[in-house]
Order: structure tokens, then sequence, then C-alpha cells
């Protein structure tokens, strides 16, 4: 039965004449994986191309922050994750929508900045009933009216949504859109259509890493190595990056024994736990390519995808880099592709 779904699932994902054991599908006696290596995700897509787009924007290059901006818009097809259910579902959904909204408002902005201020109505005509209570859209639509010199269009849009605030929701514009208001009504050019070569810009500061715990779950029942969990879980030197590697022979316990290890000291390594699993013994699944762990490592801690090397070299560049990531707030779990030991390093 479950064959099936996937079959179908593997002609639309693989390109034409991939051969069964080239599948973006792998299976096996009772278990089918997703290779992820070399696959392009638009989730991935989506976050490189707007980070870069807002990175543009901040920079004050505003022509070409609008075309980075409408590339990154277009990946959005419909609502993200229409037909999926649940928890998981429900929250992905919302925050595609606000990156979608952020993405939206930037470009809108830049626009006006540059003096496009049709094209931006065009992007801000009557709004969609999720926009109802939008002050910041509502805001540029005034401005992009203004530069059209509608400025009365302007002044009853404001005063809808005066009404439609208080009385639907008992509440005052905030600050920006009177801000705004009130320029329209003294006709402050400087304001509302503001000069994008002289404007002063800054690049905000990098976003906060947010913790990232990799870890598989902790096994119900772990006997007689309560010796090797004290070695394993014992605290280094300060400031000093350890390296601990267990050996034995496959099957005894070893990924086990370290995970455990691990979940005792995570408190040591608030900034997150990676996890990485090489397929030591795997001959279907293959071993992952160093290059392919590091950059996987990365994105794991957030880097994007100006930040994450794609050949060998850069690769071999990037590690004494690593040291921006603060070393004693961080673990590593892996299992090595010669041995399948697992390591923790801090």
């Amino acid at each position: 039965m479950l064959a099936s779904h996937v079959n179908p699932l593997r002609r639309t994902l693989d390109r034409a004449g991939t051969r069964h054991t080239e599948s973006v599908i792998r299976s096996g006696k009772g278990w089918y994986r997703f290779v992820l290596d070399d696959v392009g995700l638009d989730l991935a897509d989506l976050a490189e191309l707007g980070d870069r787009a807002l990175r543009t924007k901040a920079s004050g290059t505003l022509a070409s922050a609008v075309e980075q901006l409408t590339e990154t818009l277009a990946l959005f097809r419909g609502e993200p994750l229409a037909q999926l259910s649940g928890p998981f579902a429900a929250a992905e959904r919302e925050r595609l929508s606000e990156r979608r909204r952020t993405l939206r408002l930037a470009r809108l902005s830049c626009l006006v900045d540059v003096g496009r201020y049709g094209d931006a109505l065009d992007g801000l005509a009557p709004s969609p009933e999720a926009d109802r209570y939008d002050e910041l859209m509502l805001a540029l639509r005034m401005r992009a009216l203004y530069g059209c010199e509608r400025q009365a269009e302007a002044l009853l849009a404001y005063e809808d949504m005066r009404r439609r605030l208080a009385d639907e929701l008992g509440v005052d514009p905030g600050e920006e859109l009177r801000r705004v208001h009130e320029a329209v009504l003294r006709q402050d050019d400087a304001t509302l259509l503001g000069a994008p070569e002289r404007q002063v810009l800054t690049v905000p500061p990098p976003a906060r890493r947010h913790p990232v715990n990799q870890l598989p779950g902790d096994t119900g029942q772990l006997v007689g190595r309560e010796d090797e969990l004290t070695v394993l879980t014992a605290p280094g030197p300060e400031e000093a990056v350890s390296v601990v590697a267990v050996d034995g022979a496959a099957g005894v316990g070893r990924t086990a024994l370290v995970v455990r290890a691990a979940h005792r000291i995570r408190d040591r390594y608030p900034d997150g736990c990676l996890f990485v699993d090489l397929h030591a013994h795997s001959r279907e699944r293959g071993r992952p390519t160093p290059e392919g762990v590091l950059r996987r490592l990365l994105r794991s801690l957030g880097a994007d995808g100006s930040e994450v090397p794609d050949e060998q070299f850069r690769v071999a560049l990037a590690v004494p880099g690593a040291a921006r990531y603060p070393k004693e707030h961080k673990q590593a779990v892996e299992g090595l592709a010669a041995t399948e030991q697992p390591v923790r390093s801090g």
C-alpha cells in the first residue's frame, strides 16, 4: 500500500530517467528515506533570497532591492501548506504568512522611496480582508497616493481606517499612520516622498541565533555504563575544546551511550546541540561527504547561503571562521564514517 503512494512521488520529484537506486526517495527492506543532499527546497530559497533582499534594502540600494524582493515574493504560490492540517502546519502557515507580509512591505516601501508610486499602488490597491487593519500598508498607500498627486484620496483612506478602528476595535490609529496623515495635511514632500540618494540607511545588527537541539531521544534503559558516563560527562578545562571518541564493536550501544551523555550535559551548552549520522554501516544510504556535513551543520546554526561554502577549499577556509559561534556553548554528537565512533566536541 505504501509503495503505491511513494512511486508517484518519485515520478514527480525525480528527473526523467532517474534510476530507482538514485531516486531522492531511497528504500530498502522495511524502510524509506528522503535524501536531502543536492535537493533544492523552496523554503531554503525563500530564507536565502529574502535575507539577501532585506540586506540590499538596508544598504540603500533600493532599485536592486525591488528586483530581489519581487523575485523572492514570486516563490509564494497561494496559501502555504493549504491542504495540511494539524498544529505544526498551522504554525508554519502563520510564520510564512508573516514572512510574506514583511517582504511585501519592504518591496512596497522601496517602490515608494524610488518614486514608482503607480507600481506601489498596484500592489496596494483595495486591500484584501487580511489587510483591513494593517496600518503600515495603509501608510504606504497614502504615501503612494500623495506621490500621484491624489492627496484627497489619501486623506479619505485615512479617515476610513480611523472610523473602522474606532467602530470595530475601539482604538485610535497608531503613531506611524498619524505621522503620515499629518504629513499629507502639511504637504510635507520630504517626509512622504523622501530623497533615497540622500537617506542615511544603517544595516540592522544580525538577528540573534536561536538555540538548536538536534539530539535524538534518549533511550529508556542503559545498564552498566555509569563509569563510562562519568568519564564522558566530566567537565573539561575552561576555554578548552574537547573531543571525546567512543570505540567498540557495532551494536554494543555506543550511540545510545553518547546520546545519554549528551542529554545529561545539555545545560552546559545553551547555544545548541548538534547531531550528525554518518551512516557508517549503511551501504544503501551512503556516506555524506565532509563538505556536505559541514554545510548541514552551518545551516543548522542559522548560517545563510552566503556563509555556507560550496567547494572543498572553501570548506577548509570556513572551519577557522566557525570561532564566531561560541565554542564553549555548543556540543556536537557525530557517528564517524570510518568506525562510526560517536564524538562529543564542545
